[in-house]
């Protein structure tokens, strides 16, 4: 994933939450790619807040490249990302995948295995490798 307003990247494991609206960007993942918390920079993005598991949240939204490597292309979805700032009830949370990326896609379920498959369906940009 790329934030070009913050200058960072990073890879990030996402949980594909079809209850989410958007693709989030938790604390715990968001210390790890660096993200500039206590910085004027983060500061002054825009603010939101959001409800889920966690209660109600405030975070930022930003302009974010999410790149998804698939078997024979790599996927790139422009999003508006919410990074939740670092808090108690959060650091334990996954970044979540919401629908803004994973309606795109067509989820295949192979419980036998224990497997849930992506085949994205659109992007907004492709490259093969």
């Amino acid at each position: 994933m790329v934030v070009p307003c913050l200058e960072i990247s990073g890879d990030v494991s996402f949980l594909g939450d079809t209850g989410a609206d958007y693709t989030a960007l938790m604390p715990m993942d968001g210390e790890e790619m660096q993200v500039p918390f206590a910085s004027d920079e983060f500061n002054q993005l825009e603010d939101s807040n959001a409800e889920g598991i966690g209660g109600r949240s405030g975070c930022k939204i930003v302009p974010a490249h999410v790149i998804i490597l698939g078997s024979d292309h790599l996927y790139l979805f422009d999003i508006a990302l919410r990074i939740f700032e670092p808090h108690k009830n959060l650091q334990s949370f996954p970044s979540l995948m919401g629908r803004d990326i994973v309606s795109r896609m067509k989820m295949e379920s192979d419980p036998m295995r224990g497997v849930l498959s992506f085949i994205v369906r659109d992007s907004d940009g492709m490259l093969p490798i």
